[in-house]
C-alpha cells in the first residue's frame, strides 16, 4: 500500500532541519543528513568596531553594507534550504511539505521556492519553531496538518 510522505521544515535565518511526518499521534523523526546551519559570517562581524575617526555618512555606509551582506546570506541559506526540498520531491522522496518559519524568514523561502515544488506546500506556519524539541512539534503542527489533510 502506497502511504504519501510529507517532509516538514522547521526553518530561521541560522538553522534548519527535515523532518519526516509520521502523523499527530507521534512526533515526526529526524531525516539523515537534514539537519542545517547558517554560519553567517557577517553576524560575527556586526559587533566589530566602527572606523576610529569614520564620520556619520561612513559609519551609515558601513552599517548598511553590513546589513546587506547579511541579507545576501540570508537568501543564500533560504536558496539552499529550497534547493534541498527540491532534490527531495525530485527524487519523490515527499509528496507534501509543511513549512514553519518566522514570517520574514518565510518570505526568502517563498522567493527562493521553484513553482512546481510551490505546488507540493500543504501548510505554512508563520512562527519560529526551531527551538521546539521534536516530541512538542505535533501540538504546534496540529492545527496546520489537520486542515489541510496531510
Amino acid at each position: 500500500m502506497h502511504t504519501e510522505r510529507t517532509w516538514i521544515l522547521i526553518a530561521d535565518a541560522e538553522r534548519a532541519r527535515i523532518l519526516l511526518f509520521h502523523g499527530l499521534r507521534q512526533p515526526p523523526s529526524t531525516l539523515d543528513g537534514m539537519n542545517f546551519h547558517n554560519e553567517m559570517p557577517s553576524r560575527a562581524r556586526e559587533l566589530e568596531v566602527f572606523c576610529d575617526g569614520g564620520d556619520f555618512a561612513q559609519r551609515q555606509r558601513i552599517r548598511f553594507e553590513k546589513l546587506n551582506r547579511h541579507r545576501e546570506e540570508v537568501v543564500d541559506f533560504a536558496r539552499f534550504l529550497a534547493d534541498t526540498l527540491r532534490d527531495g520531491w525530485a527524487r519523490k522522496s515527499f509528496q507534501h511539505v509543511v513549512i514553519a518559519a518566522p514570517p520574514a524568514f518565510l518570505r526568502y523561502l517563498r522567493d527562493e521556492m521553484p513553482g512546481q515544488l510551490a505546488s507540493s506546500i500543504s501548510a505554512e506556519i508563520p512562527r519560529d519553531l526551531t527551538g521546539v524539541p521534536i516530541a512538542e512539534l505535533p501540538r504546534y503542527l496540529a492545527g496546520a496538518l489537520n486542515a489541510n489533510a496531510v
